[in-house]
């Protein structure tokens, strides 16, 4: 599961960062393109965590 959220979160900071800063994110080697992508899959994670948690 967290490798799919994973995933869906580095398509979701990718677009969020194309929408706000129209940042290109175009190459595979690009430092930014991993960074957003990392942060994206956090960030999706994170709220899923926190959407799924029982109390």
């Amino acid at each position: 599961m967290t490798l799919l959220l994973g995933v869906l979160g580095a398509v979701v900071g990718g677009w969020i960062s194309s929408a706000i800063f129209g940042i290109s994110l175009q190459g595979f080697w690009n430092p930014i393109t991993w960074i957003i992508a990392i942060l994206g899959g956090f960030l999706v994670t994170f709220l899923y965590n926190k959407l799924t948690k029982k109390a």
